[in-house]
């Protein structure tokens, strides 16, 4: 029985979705930034940060909750790619506000304590292209 729910649940979503995107984009359906229009890469940015706290505090589908509520101010349509742009360039960190050791760190300054703790470990050389971002 529930497979047969799942269809029904995920096509209102999108129908939701797209409610949501045409909403906050003004009806032409494209990322705020870059003009892209695929709408399988387009989704909601809280224009002023912090919606991974926010949208943990929300019960259910957060395109359901923007319907329901009205469409608060407070939100833009961006694609993935300018969300994660967006996040590199303020600083803004999914895990916390701050960074391991007690604040934020541009890459530079991560190479840099990562290089720090490879020569306290006794590491010869970092090919800093490979490392994952933080």
């Amino acid at each position: 029985m529930r497979k047969q729910l799942e269809p029904i649940a995920h096509n209102q979503q999108q129908a939701h979705k797209r409610l949501v995107i045409n909403h906050y984009s003004e009806g032409m359906m494209i990322c705020r930034r870059c003009g892209f229009s695929d709408i399988r890469a387009l989704s909601i940015d809280h224009i002023n940060g912090g919606g991974y706290k926010h949208i943990r505090t929300i019960k259910g589908d957060f395109y359901s909750w923007l319907i329901k509520s009205n469409y608060p101010t407070g939100f833009q349509v961006l694609c993935m790619n300018c969300q994660w742009l967006k996040r590199d360039e303020n600083h803004e960190c999914r895990r916390s506000e701050k960074r391991a050791w007690g604040q934020k760190r541009s890459m530079d300054e991560w190479y840099q304590y990562i290089e720090t703790e490879f020569a306290r470990l006794n590491v010869n050389r970092i090919d800093t292209n490979v490392l994952c971002q933080p």
